[in-house]
């Protein structure tokens, strides 16, 4: 599942593919946080309280994640249903889990601008 953070939008995509649960952000790292936190994926509350060392990550709200999820695809099968069990159960091995409420997303970091763009270095003429 993948989570893309624009300056417009936050939108689930490939709903079906719970292999993966990555954010890719085509914002700074406070918007990035500010638009999940608007969103109501995440609380920026929450991410003060709960850095985490290593590559940079967000903690999801489950339930939104799940709602906003079931939204993107329609109706779930049961075999999705499956998969996002165990791929909640995966991530709650590792500790990625916590309060059994957030789920631990790593953040790419685009190198877009949001508007489809390549970021480059300012020039003047």
């Amino acid at each position: 599942m993948l989570i893309k953070v624009t300056h417009e939008d936050v939108a689930i995509e490939e709903a079906d593919d719970l292999r993966r649960l990555n954010v890719q952000s085509h914002v700074n790292a406070d918007s990035t946080f500010e638009r999940l936190d608007q969103s109501g994926l995440a609380s920026a509350t929450l991410q003060r309280d709960w850095d985490v060392d290593g590559p940079p990550a967000v903690w999801l709200s489950i339930l939104a994640l799940r709602r906003r999820a079931h939204d993107s695809l329609g109706a779930p099968t049961e075999e999705w249903e499956q998969s996002w069990s165990n791929m909640i159960s995966f991530a709650d091995q590792h500790g990625w889990v916590r309060d059994e409420s957030y789920v631990r997303a790593h953040i790419e970091m685009s190198s877009l601008d949001g508007t489809g763009e390549k970021k480059g270095p300012e020039t003047t003429s």
